[in-house]
């Protein structure tokens, strides 16, 4: 169960929206798909390359109540500080409380 004092942050959770260019392509925006109480941590992480790509490695820990349809390729908003959600993770089956597991990005 959740105790109130964790969540001491107020975030916004933003969706990827594509947004038509007038020249025949998109282009990509957030926009906001809601405001949620939640609590920040700090983990271990960095980026490397492996196999000729970037891998992310978890830099976050966002806790929160449940909410529905927040997915992995949305993002959660904290004052200037953007986190791209990598995973979400629903605590128990009575949909209480989930956890996102996230990497500090720069937009």
């Amino acid at each position: 169960m959740i105790r109130s004092g964790e969540l001491r942050y107020r975030v916004e959770i933003e969706q990827r929206t594509e947004v038509a260019d007038g020249i025949g392509g998109f282009t990509t925006t957030w926009s906001r798909y809601c405001y949620l109480r939640a609590g920040i941590w700090p983990l271990r992480g960095s980026e490397v390359i492996e196999a000729g790509r970037l891998e992310h490695r978890i830099t976050h820990r966002i806790k929160t109540r449940y909410k529905s349809g927040i997915e992995a390729n949305m993002r959660v908003k904290h004052g200037s500080r953007y986190f791209d959600i990598i995973q979400v993770i629903v605590r128990d089956e009575k949909n209480h409380e989930m956890e996102f597991l996230a990497v500090e990005g720069t937009t």
